[in-house]
């Protein structure tokens, strides 16, 4: 099951044995770029934390209720949001680092 902006996608992920290595993997969950056990896509994880600056958590859940038909927990919100907000920090760090280092300053 993946949460998108579209709804709910059910699907069953089947896992293959390479022959020669014996690795196993999940070609439909790598194909998708998904991590392993994600089950809200990238892309809603990004619009839950846009609507997050403009509505409580439980009116955020009632809207993508409402709109997508994607019904998500608050415990989702809460996790989309705190994730997209580490990467944006990390996101800013990378682009001030060069700046940083240019003046002789140290970022922490």
């Amino acid at each position: 099951m993946l949460k998108t902006e579209l709804g709910t996608i059910w699907f069953k992920a089947i896992q293959v044995r390479d022959k020669q290595s014996g690795d196993i993997s999940t070609p439909i969950i790598e194909y998708l770029g998904l991590k392993d056990k994600q089950r809200v896509a990238t892309s809603l994880k990004m619009k839950i934390a846009n609507l997050a600056t403009s509505l409580s958590r439980r009116e955020e859940q009632e809207h993508l209720l409402d709109l997508l038909s994607v019904k998500v927990s608050i415990g989702t919100i809460q996790n989309a949001i705190e994730e997209e907000g580490k990467l944006a920090k990390e996101k800013i760090k990378e682009n001030c680092n060069p700046l940083a280092r240019e003046n002789g300053l140290k970022l922490s």
